[in-house]
C-alpha cells in the first residue's frame, strides 16, 4: 500500500509529464507544484505526529500520577510494562522507552519545539502559543502534585490534574484540526499553480484542468475521506468516548495514525479499569489493617480536618473522617493537635504523665498521644499523624511496681533506722571499747546503711512526688538565691577535689514561685553528679537567663560526657550508664525531674563526648 506521500506523487504524474512534453518551463512549474504540495503535507502531517507524541507524553504522566495516587510508584517500571504489554498485544510496546515523569515531560517538550518551529497554517500560531501556556500550567501542577503528601495526592489529582490534562489535550486536538482541515486546500492551490502552467501552454490548460480535478477527486476518495474520519474520531475520543475504534483502512500514515488512535484507547480504558481496581484495593486492605489495631489511628490535613480514622479513634476520642475533632474528643488532646498545627511539630510523651483517660462502656483505659508533623518536599505542613498507644496495661504494671516498691521501702525503714543507731552507739563506744579492726568494720557497716537510708529516702520521695502526696510548699522567691544555697553546701568538696565552681546569673532580679527546699534539692542533685564525673583542673558553671520559655537554669560541665545511646535515658527510674560507679540507685535525676515538672517546668540534658554535659530546666517567671 503507497504511503501519502507516494499518492500524492501518483496523483500528479499525469500533469508532470503532459507539462514535461510542452516545454522546459511547463516542467519546471508542475515541479515547483508538486514540491509545494509536497511541502504542505509533509508541515501538516508533521504537526499530527508532534500533537500525537503529546497525547502520548500526557498519556504517560496521567498513568504516573494514577499510579502515585494508589501507592503504588516504583522507579523501576518494567513490572508494569510487561503487563501493559501483555493486555495490549502491540509490537510497538517493546520499543517505548521507560514510562516516567522526567521522558515523559521532555518528549512533550521536545515535540512542542518542533510544532512550535512548524507553524504554517493560519490560526496555528495562536493555538500553539495557547497550547505552550497549557502545558505550563500543567508541569506546575504535576510538580505540585508530586511535591504532594500521599494524603493529598488524590483531591490535586481529580481536581486541578485531571481538568488541566483535559485541556492539555484539547489544545493540541485543535491544532491537529486546523492542519486537518488545511489539507482540502492543496485542490485551490493546485488549480492556482496549473492556471500559471496554462500561461506557457494554451493547449495543455483544458487537460491539465481535467487532470487536475480528476486527481482531486481520486485524492479526496483516497486520502481526505479517511483523514476526516481520523479526525472526527479524535474529536470524540478527546470528548471521553474511549470506546470508540477509529476506522481507517489501508497501511499509509493515515492508517498507522488511526490504529496509534486505537491502541490509545485501549491502554486508557485498560488504565482506567485497573488503576482504579487497585486502588480501591489498597484503601480497603489500608482500612482492613487500620481497623485491626488496638490503638487508635488518625490522620488530619493542613487545615485540621479529620482524614481517616480507625474504631478506636472514631468511638473513643470523636475523631469521625470527614470533619474536625467532635465533641468526644477529650480537651487535652484538642489543644494538643491544635498546638502541633499551630507550630508544624509533632509530639512525643515523655512518659505515663502525658497518658489520656478515657471510659469505655465504663471500663478507665489510658492512651499515650504520639503526634508527627507531615511535612510535603516543600518543607510545608501537610497533615499530622496521630497515634493513640493503648498503655492501659502497663500503667497498671507501673503503678503497682511504685506501690511495691514503696511499700517495701516504708517497711526497710524502721529496721534500717535501728540498724543505723546501732552503729551509732557502738562507735560511740557506748557498749565497750573497740579494737582497730572491730571499729573499721563498724565504720563500714555505718557508711553502708548509710547509703540504704539515702536509697529509701529517695524511693519513698519519688513515690509520694509521682503520687502526688507530697505538695509543694509555693511561694515567691529570689530565683537567685536557690542555686547559691546549694554551691555553698558543696564548695567544699569542690575545692578539695580541685574543681573549679563558677556562678553566671544573667536573670536580673527575677522570683518564682517556688518550693525552695525541693529547688535546693534539684541543684545539689545537679551539682553532685557534675562533681562525680569532672576531673580534677575541671569547671563546672552555674548559669540562669530568660527567654521565651521563662527563667532557663543550667549546670555544666566540661567532663567526659554522655555517649548518645545513655542520653535519652538519663532521667529514667533506676537508670545507671554501663561502667558508671554504684553510688545510688539511679533515682536522683529522675527525682529532680518530677520536682520540676512539679514546678510547671521542664528539664532536659545535652551532651558531647569528650565535651562535657549540660542539664537545664525552665521555671516561669513571677510577676
Amino acid at each position: 500500500m503507497p504511503s501519502l506521500k507516494n499518492k500524492f506523487i501518483l496523483g500528479s504524474t499525469g500533469l508532470v509529464a503532459i507539462l514535461a512534453l510542452s516545454s522546459a518551463v511547463g516542467v519546471t512549474v508542475a515541479w515547483r507544484a508538486s514540491r509545494a504540495v509536497e511541502k504542505m503535507l509533509r508541515a501538516n502531517y508533521d504537526t499530527l505526529m508532534f500533537c500525537q507524541a503529546m497525547v502520548d507524553a500526557t498519556g504517560r504522566l496521567d498513568t504516573a500520577a494514577r499510579l502515585r495516587v494508589s501507592g503504588q510508584e516504583s522507579t523501576d517500571w518494567g513490572p508494569a510494562q510487561k503487563e501493559f504489554d501483555q493486555n495490549l498485544g502491540s509490537q510497538q510496546a517493546n520499543a517505548r522507552e521507560p514510562n516516567d515523569w522526567d521522558t515523559a515531560v521532555a518528549e512533550f517538550d521536545k515535540n512542542l519545539a518542533s510544532q512550535q518551529a512548524n507553524v504554517t497554517e493560519p490560526g496555528e500560531q495562536q493555538l500553539t502559543d495557547g497550547l505552550t501556556a497549557e502545558w505550563g500550567r500543567f508541569k506546575r501542577r504535576v510538580q505540585d502534585f508530586r511535591a504532594a503528601a500521599p494524603a493529598r495526592r488524590r483531591q490535586i489529582y481529580e481536581k486541578e490534574l485531571q481538568p488541566q490534562e483535559s485541556r492539555l489535550l484539547l489544545s493540541c486536538h485543535d491544532i491537529a484540526g486546523v492542519n486537518l482541515k488545511a489539507v482540502p486546500l492543496v485542490e485551490q492551490r493546485a488549480r492556482r499553480l496549473a492556471r500559471d502552467a496554462a500561461q506557457w501552454g494554451l493547449i495543455l490548460l483544458a487537460l491539465a484542468t481535467v487532470l487536475v480535478s480528476g486527481g482531486i477527486a481520486f485524492l479526496g476518495r483516497w486520502v481526505i475521506n479517511p483523514i476526516r474520519a481520523v479526525t472526527e474520531s479524535a474529536g470524540e475520543i478527546a470528548a471521553g468516548n474511549l470506546d470508540l475504534e477509529v476506522q481507517a483502512a489501508g497501511q499509509d500514515e493515515v492508517g498507522q495514525l488511526a490504529a496509534s488512535f486505537n491502541k490509545m484507547s485501549a491502554r486508557l480504558r485498560e488504565f482506567r479499569r485497573s488503576d482504579r481496581a487497585r486502588l480501591i484495593q489498597f484503601q480497603r486492605g489500608t482500612q482492613r489493617a487500620l481497623d485491626a489495631l488496638s490503638d487508635g489511628v488518625a490522620f488530619m490535613d493542613s487545615a485540621g480536618l479529620v482524614e481517616l480514622a480507625n474504631p478506636v479513634a472514631e468511638h473513643l476520642f470523636g475523631l469521625k473522617a470527614g470533619g474536625p475533632p467532635g465533641p468526644g474528643c477529650p480537651v487535652e488532646l484538642s489543644e494538643l493537635l491544635a498546638h502541633c498545627l499551630r507550630g508544624a511539630t509533632g509530639f512525643a510523651p515523655s512518659g505515663y504523665g502525658s497518658a489520656l483517660q478515657v471510659f469505655d462502656d465504663g471500663t478507665e483505659r489510658f492512651f499515650l498521644p504520639r503526634v508527627e508533623a507531615v511535612n510535603d518536599e516543600g518543607g510545608r505542613l501537610a497533615g499530622l499523624a496521630l497515634v493513640l498507644v493503648d498503655v492501659t496495661g502497663l500503667r497498671r504494671m507501673d503503678e503497682m511496681k511504685s506501690g511495691v516498691v514503696a511499700t517495701v521501702s516504708h517497711e526497710l525503714k524502721t529496721p534500717l533506722t535501728g540498724l543505723r543507731m546501732a552503729m551509732h552507739l557502738l562507735l560511740n563506744e557506748r557498749t565497750g571499747p573497740l579494737n582497730p579492726q572491730q571499729e573499721e568494720l563498724a565504720l563500714s557497716a555505718r557508711q553502708d546503711a548509710e547509703r540504704l537510708h539515702r536509697i529509701l529516702t529517695e524511693l519513698l520521695d519519688i513515690g509520694r512526688l509521682e503520687s502526688g502526696r507530697n505538695a509543694l510548699a509555693l511561694k515567691p522567691e529570689p530565683a537567685r538565691e536557690l542555686p547559691l544555697e546549694a554551691m555553698e553546701q558543696l564548695r567544699a568538696a569542690y575545692q578539695s577535689k580541685g574543681v573549679e565552681l563558677k556562678f553566671d546569673w544573667q536573670a536580673g532580679p527575677a522570683r518564682v514561685q517556688a518550693d525552695s527546699v525541693r529547688l535546693r534539692h534539684v541543684f545539689t542533685n545537679l551539682l553532685d553528679n557534675a562533681l562525680r564525673f569532672t576531673p580534677a583542673g575541671g569547671r563546672v558553671t552555674v548559669a540562669a537567663s530568660t527567654d521565651a520559655q521563662g527563667l532557663r537554669f543550667s549546670v555544666e560541665d566540661n567532663g567526659p560526657g554522655v555517649e548518645p545511646e545513655h542520653l535519652p535515658h538519663l532521667f529514667d527510674k533506676f537508670y545507671r550508664a554501663p561502667g558508671q560507679a554504684a553510688m545510688g540507685a539511679g533515682l536522683g535525676l529522675a527525682i529532680a525531674k518530677e520536682i520540676v515538672e512539679a514546678h510547671g517546668g521542664a528539664m532536659e540534658a545535652r551532651s558531647e563526648p569528650g565535651r562535657g554535659a549540660e542539664f537545664f530546666f525552665h521555671l516561669p517567671v513571677t510577676a
